[in-house]
């Protein structure tokens, strides 16, 4: 679904108000419902369109880290609301952004990612991975490359770096 976003430029995933019987479940996803099987990532009727259901984030920037991350350089993802917070540890978030591809860890073929650190604190959550993706133009390419996702308990502020 985020795919074909990209091929339209789309880097934001709205948070909107969910009816249920307008929008559609993100099935792929159901690992991550909570408890009574609510989703959180949603399709436009016509499926052309990810939304987020707003009772848990704000809008959500979509960010590379295959290449839109530079070491020392921190790049805003969103923000989850005290519910979220409240009701899905933070390392299931985590993987959450990163299988919906809030979180891009590759273009083309796919990539490996192996979590190397995780850190928190009273006011902070960190989780650090190191990857390699793999992509083709004229010819096939590996690239390694780290990434930190960093989310503060207290705001909700959701960033990558």
């Amino acid at each position: 679904m985020l795919n074909e976003q990209d091929r339209a430029n789309v880097s934001i995933i709205q948070a909107v108000v969910i009816d249920p019987f307008k929008y559609l479940p993100m099935t792929l996803l159901e690992k991550f419902h909570l408890e009574e099987d609510i989703p959180f990532l949603w399709a436009t009727p016509d499926r052309k369109e990810a939304v987020i259901d707003q009772r848990f984030f704000g809008d959500l920037y979509v960010v590379d880290v295959t290449s839109e991350v530079r070491e020392g350089k921190e790049k805003q993802i969103g923000i989850a609301t005290p519910e979220l917070l409240r009701r899905l540890p933070l390392s299931v978030l985590t993987r959450f952004l990163i299988d919906s591809q809030v979180i891009k860890t590759y273009w083309h073929l796919g990539a490996t990612l192996c979590p190397t650190r995780e850190n928190q604190t009273a006011d902070i959550y960190e989780q650090t991975f190191h990857g390699k993706h793999s992509y083709c133009t004229s010819e096939c390419y590996t690239k390694a490359y780290n990434f930190t996702v960093r989310i503060n308990k207290k705001t909700g502020a959701i960033t990558v770096q």
